[in-house]
């Protein structure tokens, strides 16, 4: 798939997030332009928000941050589950080399995505305080 399609399917879950929370905030029902405004900045804030967070997460899941975390559960649950291999790595330092060798991606896509609704957002917002 191409690198703009990605974008956007980002940008059309952002809108349609943002356009649920629109009818739920009265958007329809809103008389001033002031409030017409502050709903507008509200529906893209918290879409924003959270592909900012997801994107932030998948950085940082990309620069190794959550290896030792995934390791531990993995090998708490071997011990729980029947049939699993119990030593699949020998140590924490073979998981990560394997982990490594395997390449590490992120999704910019998302993260941006998310800066281009808080965007949105900031100018909604400005032009409610005008």
């Amino acid at each position: 798939m191409k690198k703009r399609t990605y974008y956007l399917i980002c940008m059309g879950v952002i809108l349609v997030i943002a356009l649920i929370m629109s009818v739920k905030g009265g958007l329809f029902s809103a008389g001033e332009r002031a409030e017409i405004f502050r709903i507008l900045s509200d529906s893209f804030f918290v879409p924003g928000v959270l592909f900012v967070g997801a994107g932030a997460l998948s950085w940082g899941a990309s620069k190794g941050t959550y290896d030792m975390l995934s390791y531990g559960c993995g090998r708490m649950a071997r011990h729980f589950v029947p049939g699993m291999d119990k030593e699949k790595y020998s140590s924490f330092y073979r998981y990560k080399q394997q982990r490594d060798e395997g390449g590490r991606g992120w999704k910019p896509h998302v993260l941006l995505s998310g800066l281009i609704a808080l965007l949105i957002a900031g100018v909604f917002m400005a032009l409610y305080f005008l």
